[in-house]
């Protein structure tokens, strides 16, 4: 009887599995299609350099990124980094890395939008708020640009945020035990994005904890008076760093953008009535404001330790839970049904919204048109704000269509409100054309008015009438005259429609052999998804692609092994790496592009870098004169110019700056030691040495 128990228990767990499995098939192919892969790229390229120090320390002992200290010892992702780069190479393992964090990912972020949407009943419609998720942008970070909260490059962040995730999907199944151990493993692989999943779980499950932390947490600043090592504030020479895009100052738009996003919070939780929803808003909402009056207390006093744990970089779990919990909301409202309550004030709402959306996209219109250049138009809104827009209505729009779609079936089929499935759906996909959600929101104001067909078809030729004025400008056009079948709309605009399709049938339908038809019919639609997503999911240039495979000539043995101290090399090699020289050839350099990655967190890194950027771009030079530029395009673009390379390597020698040249030019007046051929770019490189000039 036991056994047949156990049969039966493993028996189903595998159709759960089958049926599930589609869904995450899809999932992954829209996260592919709109993440693609940049390569070794970055922050990318100091993960992988921190492998190989761990691997050779001597190479890279005397290179500014390590001299100072290392974050790496704060990280398990070098581990796991390693085992791939061991198993397939530093090309390959790093592309095979990064497509399985991309999967965990969306894998993770899937679970989460089903765990939280399975207390309402309606996980199948986890995918279509999946795909608006993933197709919209979301940021966090000071600083004009912001960090994408999924970056594509093969770094400790985006793994340890799909841990993150879930274990928070774990803690929406109420497996609180397997959501400590995600949150623990995210925060292993990366303390600063994933032990703020911590404090939320302690408060979550423990809610007294809320007091007694937070009152140490507002006391944690007087440390700052302590005025020793990272008690201290940061001098004013260090912080120069920080006042770099990104890293502390908060500029006006980040504090709009925080106060929207906690108000978003306040909202659902005021308004949540399952407690533990409520529970882990609040959560959510007191872990959030540790972090930002830390962030706050590091920006007003410098204090070295706060800003070194960086506490900003909560934003990310806002920019994930915020909309996760709203359509929760939203989904309570559903159940509940008190949507017909304010009908009419939503008509007239609607109404408006469609009018004004009209008059802004004329006004649009004529803004770009500029009548000839006799009048000029004042602009109203930047390309960030339209941009923020754009995304609040494209989650608007699906909130509506999913809420449309569940209540079809309730309603008179030839009302109005029902043909605003159409132009909505549209929107979704092609956002850029503005005049589909005008549309649909004048079919949803005239919800109630039962037309006959001949204004019907007339309101579908005023429609599409609409449509054909911005198509020339839409995605939608570029799709239909490109022919892509890599591109993400395209992919979007076929699978999503089609599983929302596969989701109603199997939902309505009660016959066990339509259901597995359906089951099935997932499965293949998912599978060609994913095929189709993969085709182009590697962005790369066919230089990077080449400079990547060309780093593994290097990984066993150095270039030019001979020389013992690494950090006296200048690295001037042509091809797609050239201004970082230490990744393409895993070694320890003078400097180089990305040889200022964790300056914030170490002073000798950043006073260093400085120097040499100065001593590189403006020779002797006073603070006054010597105007720093960009390194990566110093040493592209200006360098490209040999007098002034000749020029600039004579000074490096003479204040003994350097001692070797590492380069493919093969007549500089310095006498050649060595050279090496590098076996995949296909060219020599020469070692010239400071001392053995030919006059």
């Amino acid at each position: 009887m036991i056994k047949y128990a156990l049969d039966w228990t493993w028996i189903c767990a595998m159709k759960s599995i089958l049926k599930s499995f589609p869904l995450y098939l899809l999932a992954s192919a829209f996260f592919l299609a709109t993440h693609g892969y940049r390569g070794i790229d970055a922050d990318g390229r100091l993960y992988l350099l921190q492998v190989v120090h761990g691997m050779h320390p001597g190479r890279l002992s005397t290179d500014l990124a390590f001299m100072s200290g290392n974050q790496d010892e704060f990280s398990l992702f070098s581990f796991v980094y390693k085992f791939f780069l061991n198993a397939f190479g530093i090309e390959s393992g790093t592309r095979y890395l990064f497509f399985v964090i991309s999967i965990l990912w969306a894998c993770s972020l899937l679970y989460l939008l089903r765990s939280a949407l399975r207390r309402y009943r309606l996980e199948l419609w986890a995918l279509p708020f999946f795909a608006l998720f993933v197709t919209a942008s979301h940021y966090y970070g000071y600083g004009p640009w912001g960090y994408p909260v999924f970056e594509k490059i093969c770094v400790a962040r985006p793994l340890s945020e799909a841990l993150s995730l879930l274990g928070l999907g774990l803690l929406f199944a109420d497996r609180r035990t397997g959501s400590l151990i995600a949150f623990i493993l995210g925060t292993l692989i990366h303390p600063l994005m994933g032990g703020w999943c911590l404090a939320v779980w302690l408060f979550f499950r423990f809610p007294g904890s809320r007091l007694p932390v937070l009152i140490g947490s507002l006391l944690c600043a007087l440390f700052v008076f302590v005025g020793k090592g990272d008690f201290a504030p940061y001098d004013s020479v260090w912080a120069g760093c920080l006042g770099a895009p990104g890293r502390l100052l908060p500029t006006k738009s980040d504090v709009l953008r925080l106060l929207l996003k906690f108000g978003l919070l306040v909202f659902v939780w005021w308004n949540m009535k399952d407690l533990k929803l409520k529970r882990l808003s609040l959560a959510l909402l007191c872990v959030g404001m540790i972090a930002f009056y830390f962030a706050f207390i590091a920006s007003a006093t410098n204090f070295i330790l706060l800003v070194k744990l960086q506490t900003w970089r909560y934003e990310w779990i806002l920019s994930v839970m915020g909309p996760v919990l709203f359509v929760l909301l939203f989904s309570q409202w559903l159940a509940a049904r008190p949507v017909e309550i304010p009908y009419k004030l939503v008509k007239i709402v609607a109404a408006a919204f469609a009018a004004l959306l009209f008059l802004y996209s004329i006004y649009d219109s004529f803004l770009s048109l500029n009548i000839l250049g006799v009048i000029e138009f004042p602009v109203l809104l930047n390309v960030s704000q339209k941009t923020f827009i754009d995304g609040c209505l494209v989650s608007l729009a699906g909130l509506v269509l999913v809420y449309k779609s569940i209540s079809l079936p309730s309603r008179n089929f030839l009302m109005p409100s029902n043909f605003a499935l159409l132009p909505l759906g549209l929107f979704l996909l092609f956002p850029e054309t503005p005049m589909l959600l005008a549309v649909a929101s004048l079919l949803i104001a005239l919800a109630d008015v039962n037309l006959q067909r001949k204004y019907i078809a007339a309101i579908c030729v005023l429609s599409v009438a609409l449509i054909l004025v911005n198509l020339q400008d839409s995605r939608l056009f570029a799709l239909v005259t490109r022919y892509s079948l890599c591109d993400v709309h395209l992919l979007t605009g076929l699978a999503l429609p089609l599983s929302v399709i596969l989701a109603g049938i199997y939902t309505l339908c009660r016959s066990g052999r339509i259901r597995a038809l359906v089951v099935a019919g997932a499965f293949v639609l998912g599978g060609l998804s994913c095929a189709v997503a993969y085709a182009g999911w590697d962005q790369r240039l066919p230089g990077q692609y080449i400079s990547e495979r060309q780093m593994q000539q290097f990984w066993d043995k150095p270039v030019f092994p001979q020389v013992q101290d690494r950090g006296k090399i200048f690295f001037y090699s042509s091809g797609f790496a050239l201004p970082w020289g230490r990744s393409q050839f895993l070694s320890g350099a003078y400097i180089d592009g990305i040889a200022n990655i964790g300056e914030v967190f170490y002073r000798r890194q950043y006073i260093d870098f400085r120097s040499r950027s100065r001593k590189i771009q403006c020779k002797n030079e006073s603070d006054t004169k010597c105007r720093i530029k960009s390194l990566d395009n110093y040493l592209v673009y200006d360098l490209s110019d040999r007098d002034t390379l000749i020029d600039r390597l004579a000074f490096l020698c003479a204040t003994k700056e350097i001692e070797y040249i590492v380069t493919d030019i093969n007549d500089l007046p310095y006498k050649k030691e060595d050279s090496t051929y590098l076996n995949v770019q296909r060219q020599m490189d020469y070692l010239y040495h400071c001392a053995s000039v030919d006059r």
